[in-house]
């Protein structure tokens, strides 16, 4: 969840309009709740009635949500002028920073 979360945050920050980014922010903190809430509704029908089997599959729908968003939801447009042609520049950058770090010194 943390991982997606993160990533979906950012691309919903850079899609939606400046002046809704605030509201929109505040939507998205609060999805924790919402889902907890939502669980706890599910176990409330769904447990006593036919055990922990659904339950199981009923929290791997959100999973299947995020394949949808994953595969069918554009690329921001700041993040396609942004892009770079090649991964290249970005071995170099890390090798570089590499090599800048000072060798600690045993006692």
């Amino acid at each position: 969840m943390g991982g997606e979360w993160g990533i979906g945050a950012s691309l919903a920050m850079e899609k939606v309009p400046p002046r809704w980014r605030g509201v929109l922010s505040g939507f998205l903190q609060e999805g924790y709740a919402i889902g907890y809430l939502l669980a706890a509704c599910c176990y409330f029908f769904v447990f006593p009635r036919w055990g922990w089997r659904p339950m199981f599959f009923i929290g791997g729908l959100p999973a299947l949500l995020a394949l949808f968003v994953r595969f069918r939801v554009k690329e921001s447009k700041v993040w396609e002028k942004t892009k770079a042609q090649s991964w290249t520049h970005l071995g170099r950058g890390i090798v570089a920073q590499w090599q800048a770090l000072p060798v600690p010194r045993r006692p």
